[in-house]
């Protein structure tokens, strides 16, 4: 999901580490690069951090030209059910406006494989 977050601020890496890296561990965490252009629509500028389910990066949303962030999802066998799942939560949480909470702008499969 794309998550549009104020990326203006340099974090500390100490806030962004992560030990034992769970998506690491299960070789499945897709990786992107610095200058990828994912979907036709975000161009990667950097990871921002990496977890148990993924990895989040920070990118620029290319028709708009402002930064957001892509979470990658680590789903070895994305079933079916799973998928419509993942799209309904994103749906309904793409309604909720609160300023203690991240706006979803986008969704999608990356390799057909990964969500985000």
């Amino acid at each position: 999901m794309a998550d549009e977050i104020n990326l203006s601020n340099d974090f500390p890496d100490s806030t962004l580490e992560a030990s034992g890296s769970r998506a690491d561990e299960l070789g499945g965490a897709l990786e992107l690069s610095s200058g990828q252009l994912v979907q036709d629509r975000y161009r990667v500028i950097n990871e921002i951090g990496r977890g148990g389910m993924g990895v989040v990066y920070k990118v620029e949303q290319v028709t708009l030209g402002r930064n957001m962030a892509l979470k990658t999802i680590d789903a070895k066998d994305i079933k079916d059910l799973t998928w419509r799942r993942f799209q309904q939560e994103a749906r309904a949480t793409s309604l909720l406006d609160h300023p203690n909470l991240i706006t979803v702008h986008d969704c999608g499969l990356l390799e057909g494989k990964h969500p985000f």
